[in-house]
């Protein structure tokens, strides 16, 4: 769906004054002209291009700023109940500041956070540089939910007590003695401040807009221009095939990539957590807990064939670990380890030996180049698939497998036109725009190559594209989804460059991500939350941990819309 920004006309809001009364300090973050320019385009553009009309009013003012605190103080440990207490205006007041493009508010927010943080580092390592009874029986908790910030400086104290007990038993359990560990500490405190007060005014900017966007949505956010350009397409990069994200004080893994260095080695998953990085054989190791994401990606990216050594806490271990170390070989990551990939499978049943063709598909793409000049039957999924069903037809195969154990997605029409190798014509997925208009996406070829017996492989991780196939492969009745419920992602992302039609003046706007339609079923169900259900369930995945649309904040709800005409296959 081709959405553009032809809409986004007149002249950009000026910079207008800060709410409230705090002053900015020598060096501090402070709101520019630019990013009150941008937050005006932001508004406009989720105003005019969101899938859900959401009002801007009191409600999501308060989510916003609820989700803005948690990304700042994710363990509720820095700022007191004083404080948040304070911010009640922002409450049903970042509506209007939104509206009228004013950032203003996340740095008054922003300046008290830094200002509690210093104190807290500061307490922090004097507990280090004095005794603490390890032997003490008291619980803490590194992952609260919905804990109560501290009511005052003397329970504040006692929190910041039990924690660093409790990382100093953490990093002894993992096999350093005390002395070690409480250097380690200090690093790491001392980093947390570092980095903090080391953000720029865009850095502060682009969280608070983040906030916005994510209370709207798990998938929407903001990318200011320098990562929007990142993000673009370079050529091949070198690393060990993983995509990171922020998890409180944690970078933690957010996707595996079939092929790279991460999923040959058949340790690394979603939701491991990374606390130190080494370089080569016998290379120092580097505490990263705390770090920033682009810190962490600029130490595990390399050149292809380096050696890099991880610690990793999994996150299926408690908090205190034990945490194991692996040693990976960076390797280009290119689309090829994207490719599927098929081979036989020999079994003995109750009636003698049988053979079964298991074709793996890592992701959903197309030769979007070849489409554009025509070519439909192109290198991509399908085609690729294709090849490998006749590959493995030819060798006898009894059935067939098709595996999306771990797949995030990717094309729709490649989900399409995958699903159309397998039926002989008929509607296979419906995309509700915002504007309530349903298009339906068909079998875009009559043929069908492969008639007989069929399995699909799913796992709490397939996702999206990957939930269209094997949605309409249990419509139609077509085959057997084996394994557990899928993920649940049934919404649409389109990008949208800000700084469209030369309105670029002020040095740049960058992007954002909105989600703009929602996928259904033929049957008329959405697979979002819900996800597909097993036919035959099976714990697959050996992931431990809830994953699942279901499980993220402020996630779209389930609909549904007229179901399709469509026969089921009865052989």
């Amino acid at each position: 769906m081709a959405i553009t920004l032809s809409w986004l006309a007149g002249a950009v809001v000026g910079f207008l004054a800060l709410v409230g009364a705090a002053r900015v300090g020598a060096g501090e973050p402070a709101p520019t002209e630019r990013q009150s320019a941008t937050l005006a385009l932001v508004v406009q553009t989720v105003e005019n291009q969101y899938y859900q009309d959401i009002a801007l009013d009191d409600g999501l003012s308060a989510r916003i700023l609820e989700t803005y605190l948690t990304r700042l103080d994710p363990r509720r440990e820095v700022f007191l109940a004083g404080d948040i207490a304070g911010f009640g205006p922002y409450r049903q007041g970042l509506d209007e500041a939104l509206r009228e493009a004013r950032p203003g508010p996340a740095f008054v927010i922003f300046r008290r956070y830094l200002e509690r943080l210093e104190t807290r580092i500061h307490h922090a390592l004097g507990l280090l540089d004095g005794a603490l009874d390890l032997d003490r029986d008291e619980r803490y908790d590194p992952q609260p939910r919905r804990a109560p910030w501290a009511a005052d400086t003397a329970a504040a104290d006692a929190l910041w007590r039990r924690r660093v007990t409790h990382d100093l038993l953490t990093l002894m359990v993992d096999g350093l003695d005390e002395r070690a560990a409480r250097g380690v500490l200090r690093s790491r405190y001392r980093g947390l401040l570092k980095r903090a007060t080391g953000l720029d005014s865009d850095a502060v900017f682009a969280g608070f807009v983040d906030a916005y966007l994510h209370s709207l949505d798990p998938h929407s956010g903001y990318f200011l221009p320098h990562r929007a350009r990142r993000a673009q397409p370079q050529g091949p990069k070198t690393g060990i095939g993983v995509q990171l994200m922020l998890d409180g004080d944690y970078v933690a893994i957010r996707r595996v990539f079939a092929g790279g260095a991460a999923q040959r080695s058949g340790v690394l998953h979603r939701g491991d957590r990374i606390v130190g990085v080494a370089q080569g054989e016998d290379g120092a190791m580097v505490d990263v807990v705390g770090w920033t994401l682009e810190d962490v990606v600029a130490l595990i990216r390399g050149p292809a064939g380096s050696v890099l050594r991880l610690r990793v806490l999994p996150r299926g271990l408690s908090w205190q670990g034990p945490t194991l170390t692996l040693t990976l070989t960076r390797a280009a990551i290119r689309l090829q380890g994207l490719k599927p990939s098929g081979h036989v499978v020999r079994l003995e049943g109750a009636q003698g030996p049988f053979r079964v063709g298991v074709i793996r598909v890592p992701r959903f793409h197309l030769d979007y180049a070849g489409l554009g000049r025509g070519a439909v039957d192109t290198a991509g999924t399908p085609h690729q698939v294709e090849g490998l069903i006749r590959e493995l037809v030819s060798q006898g195969v009894d059935g067939l497998i098709v595996d999306l154990r771990g797949n995030p997605g990717g094309a729709l029409l490649a989900a399409t036109a995958l699903a159309g190798l397998f039926i002989e014509s008929g509607p296979v997925v419906q995309v509700r725009e915002r504007s309530g208009r349903v298009q339906v996406f068909r079998d875009p070829d009559p043929r069908r190559v492969y008639a007989g017996p069929l399995a699909v492989l799913v796992d709490r991780l397939s996702a999206s594209a990957s939930e269209i196939f094997a949605a309409a492969m249990q419509d139609y009745r077509r085959g057997v989804i084996v394994g557990e419920r899928s993920y649940g992602k049934g919404t649409v992302q389109e990008t949208f460059d800000l700084g469209a039609h030369g309105r670029d003046r002020l040095g740049g706007f960058g992007r954002v991500v909105l989600t703009v339609a929602q996928y259904f079923r033929v049957t008329g169900d959405s697979t979002q939350l819900r996800g597909v259900a097993p036919d035959l369930p099976l714990p697959v995945s050996w992931v431990p941990g809830r994953y699942g649309e279901r499980y993220e904040p402020h996630a779209l709800p389930w609909s549904r819309v007229p179901g399709l005409a469509f026969e089921h296959y009865t052989e």
